[in-house]
């Protein structure tokens, strides 16, 4: 588990707007969206899953309360 100045991050809250968590499989799907639409340089969804079975510890997403 990792800290950010008093905060504690993992699956826990670290402030009222964003939550850290462990990827899981459905966010890779998420992840590979956000790169057809946001990034010039495209990966094959191999790529994601590679990484995400190979340091499944490495892998974390930020989501907000919304």
């Amino acid at each position: 588990m990792g800290r950010i100045g008093k905060h504690y991050y993992g699956l826990h809250k670290i402030d009222e707007k964003m939550n850290l968590r462990v990827a899981k499989a459905d966010d890779l799907l998420n992840t590979q969206h956000c790169n057809l639409l946001c990034l010039p340089e495209n990966y094959q969804m191999k790529y994601y899953f590679y990484h995400a079975l190979s340091w499944p510890q490495l892998s974390y997403v930020a989501e907000d309360d919304k």
